[in-house]
């Protein structure tokens, strides 16, 4: 689970730091291309998993493990981590 923690958050501030790199470099403005608007997606994609992950644990600990909410919670948490690695 440490593992799992550590590089959501460096694949996270991995995407912020080359985010802003991109733009800075590019003088990047939305609509240009596909790239830029797949981009952008893939940013808010990985700050809400991420995000997402941060709640999944503190309902681990809260709730019962096996609760439902939990449950429903890493599932929807484990398939938007598949489909950002299926669209990035």
């Amino acid at each position: 689970m440490l593992i799992h923690t550590i590089s959501g958050f460096l694949i996270l501030f991995a995407t912020i730091a080359l985010s802003i790199v991109g733009i800075k470099i590019s003088g990047w403005y939305l609509g240009r291309s596909i790239h830029d608007i797949l981009g952008l997606a893939v940013f808010f994609a990985v700050t809400f998993v991420t995000l997402q992950g941060l709640v999944v644990k503190n309902r681990q600990e809260k709730l019962r493990w096996r609760s439902r909410v939990i449950g429903m919670l890493k599932f929807s948490h484990k398939i938007a981590g598949y489909l950002i690695v299926l669209v990035a």
